[in-house]
């Protein structure tokens, strides 16, 4: 199958490629019971709002690079924008862009600085993994808050926590990662 075919570089195929194994409910929407925050919300508008952060990010980047992370404001600021709501799953309350809409946002925010946009990326990503490969409960029980973040580890700093909706599927682990 030709890729482009397949809708994986098409935003406007149901998101992304990987959303139409998402959905395996009809109803699925109705029992998660969240919306997206702005539910006709453009890909362009949400490549503009990460143009709008890069004067933030180019003015806060030396002590970015210092800390090792972005400030509190950034991150406030990329929540505010939507960022980590790119790949979560409509039913989700998140946007379910596709893949050519999340790389142009990190091109942008990158563009303001390259470290700052590298740690929003990893943080937002691998929502797309989640929706794409677990199953339907796993998908419930991570995004059913509403909100996900999600850094890879490649070692814990500290134990993982299980959170109040304590499953096999859910713990939050301190990586190291601020807001994430």
């Amino acid at each position: 199958m030709h890729l482009a075919s397949a809708g994986l570089y098409d935003d406007q195929a149901i998101g992304c490629y990987c959303t139409g194994l998402m959905a395996t409910r009809a109803d699925a929407g109705a029992q998660a019971g969240i919306s997206p925050p702005e539910p006709d919300l453009t890909p362009q508008q949400m490549i503009d709002r990460a143009i709008a952060l890069r004067t933030l990010l180019s003015e806060q980047s030396a002590e970015t690079e210092l800390r090792t992370y972005p400030s509190d404001e950034i991150h406030r600021a990329s929540m505010d924008a939507g960022f980590y709501r790119c790949y979560i799953p409509r039913r989700y309350g998140g946007y379910e862009f596709g893949a050519p809409t999340f790389m142009r946002v990190v091109q942008e925010l990158a563009r303001g600085d390259v470290s700052a946009g590298w740690c929003i990326a990893l943080a937002a990503a691998h929502a797309l993994q989640i929706a794409s490969w677990w199953p339907e409960q796993a998908q419930e029980e991570i995004f059913g808050y509403g909100d996900m973040r999600c850094a890879a580890a490649s070692a814990m700093h500290q134990p993982a926590l299980t959170s109040p909706r304590a499953s096999s599927w859910t713990t939050r682990m301190n990586v190291g990662a601020p807001n994430s």
